[in-house]
């Protein structure tokens, strides 16, 4: 079903601004075609509903997965793609961690564009200089769904390489649920035992779920020294 030229959506957006669009206008844009009986705007609501009504849960989708959705091929998945991906990286620039980690929310903040949305676990790892700024952030592993992920031997080579003094965990619960497990407090014991015999200070172990974080030195799991108090 075509639309009237008032209600296309670039004709909409020339006029009146991006702002103006519903979230299904705008990936009509992107999917720039409708299907027989469909316009564009119909295929973006159908996706939408698909996604529970998010943009965050399309965020997550990867690739193979906006492909099977109905009416949308291999050129507009890509296009989909492609939008989330600068819309990621775009959140990340404007979250990025500042030269000094003093709190958990910065940490947050700055994970969170990364690990937003995921189906599996990731754990990252922050480093730190004697004055805790920030000089490096990397991932040290991926995983399943449930799996709880810290590789102790990967960030103790990553930390010892960098020469950092001090490191922050970070790793993500796909079930939305932030609260550690018994296995996460298990892994964080045995990681900062790791730590303390090479002289570097296990600051923090952030759990992020999409809504919130857990922090294990908010807590009082250890302090800001890194002292073992589990």
């Amino acid at each position: 079903m075509d639309l009237y030229p008032d209600e296309r959506p670039r004709e909409k957006m020339m006029k009146r601004g991006p702002e103006a669009l519903s979230s299904a206008e705008l990936l009509a844009i992107l999917l720039r075609t409708g299907t027989r009986g469909k316009n564009a705007v119909d295929i973006g609501q159908e996706l939408l509903a698909l996604c529970d009504g998010k943009i965050s849960a399309l965020w997550s989708k990867s690739l193979d997965e906006i492909v099977r959705f109905p009416g949308v091929g291999p050129a507009k998945a890509v296009s989909i793609a492609a939008a989330m991906e600068l819309g990621r990286r775009a959140f990340a620039e404007a979250y990025s961690p500042g030269p000094t980690i003093t709190t958990p929310m910065q940490v947050y903040e700055a994970l969170l564009p990364r690990i937003k949305g995921l189906d599996h676990e990731q754990c990252w790892l922050l480093m730190l200089d004697r004055s805790g700024r920030n000089i490096g952030l990397e991932r040290i592993t991926s995983g399943g769904g449930s799996a709880t992920i810290i590789d102790t031997r990967q960030i103790m080579k990553r930390a010892l390489d960098r020469q950092a003094s001090a490191i922050i965990i970070v790793h993500n619960h796909p079930c939305g649920d932030c609260m550690p497990s018994k296995a996460d407090i298990e892994e964080t014991r045995r990681l900062q035992i790791a730590a303390k015999a090479f002289n570097i200070s296990l600051l923090d172990h952030v759990v992020i779920a999409d809504d919130g974080f857990f922090s294990f030195t908010e807590d009082g799991a250890f302090d800001r020294s890194g002292r073992k108090i589990l």
